[in-house]
């Protein structure tokens, strides 16, 4: 009956856990990933979506290379909108855009 108990506190333990949007790794893997975009449209001021994916995006590992992607999808705009008013990574990163970051 305790070994069971045990279990149960620990699938709730493992469940309470799991990574949540806003958390710190989250939050510096995306700030990464946009500052290596904003340094690639620094010197590529053309560059189109899917080049930015292929050229940046692909180039970072595992799960920063899919958040970038999905970074330069959905927020590519954003991205370059906070770059022309010079504001860090973390602003696009924060809980008005993309949701990884808490706010400041």
């Amino acid at each position: 009956m305790n070994a069971g108990l045990i279990v149960l506190l620990a699938v709730f333990a493992s469940v309470y856990a799991l990574p949540q949007k806003g958390n710190s790794i989250e939050c510096s893997i995306c700030e990464m990933a946009v500052g290596a975009i904003e340094k690639y449209l620094t010197d590529n001021e053309e560059a189109e979506e899917q080049e930015i994916i292929d050229e940046v995006c692909n180039r970072l590992p595992g799960v920063a290379g899919k958040m970038c992607a999905n970074l330069v999808t959905e927020f590519l705009p954003a991205i370059i909108n906070y770059m022309d008013n010079d504001q860090p990574p973390s602003m696009v990163c924060g809980p008005k855009e993309a949701g990884f970051c808490p706010p400041q």
